[in-house]
């Protein structure tokens, strides 16, 4: 994923820069998270106070258009977005670190059987 700035606006008013950028890429189109994940990283900027407003995908294109919002404070973040938006790029946050902990181990897996079921064991008598 390769992504270029086009566009690079300070609003003072609102305590937030505002970026367009154009994203490159191969295969599916990147996940909001993966773009604010990478997007944050290239500009020094903290994730949780990244959030990308909107993505312009264009059919059989490998490049969409971001608008993204880098906030200077949390408080900030809270008065502009809407909850609705933040509660999103929260959750992304939260389920990404669940995914890998929900996987049931091998040993968790087996399962003991029900007590009308016959077992192995129970057939040979």
């Amino acid at each position: 994923m390769d992504i270029n700035i086009i566009n690079k606006f300070e609003n003072k008013l609102l305590d937030r820069e505002e970026y367009e950028l154009s994203i490159d890429f191969e295969g599916a189109t990147p996940k909001r998270i993966q773009i604010r994940d990478k997007f944050s990283a290239l500009v020094n900027s903290k994730p949780n106070l990244t959030i990308v407003k909107k993505v312009f995908n264009r059919a059989g294109m490998h490049n969409v258009l971001c608008r993204v919002h880098v906030y200077k404070s949390e408080e900030a973040l809270k008065r502009n977005e809407p909850k609705y938006i933040i509660d999103r790029h929260a959750k992304k946050e939260v389920t990404e670190g669940k995914k890998e902990e929900d996987k049931p181990s091998s040993e968790q897996t087996k399962t003991e059987p029900k007590p009308d079921e016959k077992t192995d064991s129970d057939k040979k008598e």
